[in-house]
């Protein structure tokens, strides 16, 4: 059978990176998935299917600081139009252990088992309005997104993490042969989504864009504004849906998201499209 290959590989820290291969390694992924995604989080993924995504050329695998597992990746590989690819269906870091890079290398590794299996596309899902989501997968790694899918796991009302928010979606595109990216400068551009200055309320502006680059604002962290004022949170997501549907529809691609210049609190995605700077 298609089997992802085993190989370990140890990070500077000590952490190492290995497929899951035990009982207790997908007890441990079980219960990680329940303190990332809520106990009552109804799309968890059993061990046993856990136990048979490395036996037909899928990736299921962890990081583990001595026998704890302190985070995972997992994808399943099939065909799309005769070529062999892969779609990437959760990745999770603990809470304590976010912001070190340990998603990137999971993705990494994902990607290193596949290149060796000889597929070399990857699809998944993100939440637009998660930032630090969007810096890894657009920044760090280079994936692109193809499409903006409304509400692509139902309404979110039966979810506590997507209660009043819905579940939009990116789908993105990583191209496994391809090198990652470099820092691009960042310019003047046109606003498709921004606050309004005078109440900071989010609002879509994509009628008249104009030029390569459009800058379509987001929240810092949308989580923190959906407890704190959950009217709010449903703003920013009237506000970029209505924006990045507006952009993608007319030729542009969400190229990387960064810091607005002047403001560490407020982040964009950069819009680009021919002529753009990528």
């Amino acid at each position: 059978p298609m089997t992802a290959l085993s190989a370990a590989r140890c990070l500077p820290d000590g952490v190492v990176l290995r497929n899951l291969e035990s009982a207790g390694d997908h007890a441990q992924c079980l219960e990680l998935q329940r303190e990332t995604w809520g106990r009552d989080f109804e799309e968890l993924v059993a061990p046993a299917i856990l136990g048979i995504a490395n036996k037909l050329g899928g990736v299921a695998a962890g990081a583990f600081e001595g026998t704890t597992l302190v985070g995972f990746v997992l994808g399943f590989t099939g065909l799309s139009e005769g070529q062999p690819v892969h779609w990437s269906h959760m990745l999770a870091v603990e809470g304590s252990r976010r912001g070190r890079g340990l998603g990137r290398e999971l993705k990494r590794y994902q990607r290193d088992q596949l290149l060796r299996l000889g597929v070399k596309t990857m699809y998944w899902t993100f939440d637009p309005l998660v930032v630090r989501n969007a810096a890894l997968n657009l920044n760090r790694l280079g994936a692109r997104p193809e499409e903006y899918v409304r509400d692509l796991y139902g309404s979110g009302e039966g979810s506590e993490l997507h209660r009043g928010l819905g579940t939009d979606r990116f789908v993105v595109r990583w191209q496994l042969d391809a090198d990652e990216p470099g820092r691009a400068p960042r310019e003047v551009a046109a606003v498709a989504c921004n606050t309004d200055p005078d109440d900071g309320a989010p609002v879509a502006r994509p009628r008249g864009i104009e030029g390569d680059t459009v800058w379509v604002e987001v929240p810092c962290d949308i989580h923190a504004v959906l407890r704190a004022d959950p009217r709010t949170a449903a703003l920013w997501r009237a506000s970029t849906r209505a924006a990045l549907e507006h952009c993608l529809g007319r030729g542009y691609r969400a190229a990387a998201v960064d810091r607005l210049a002047g403001d560490r609190e407020r982040w964009a995605y950069r819009m680009v499209r021919d002529g753009g700077q990528a």
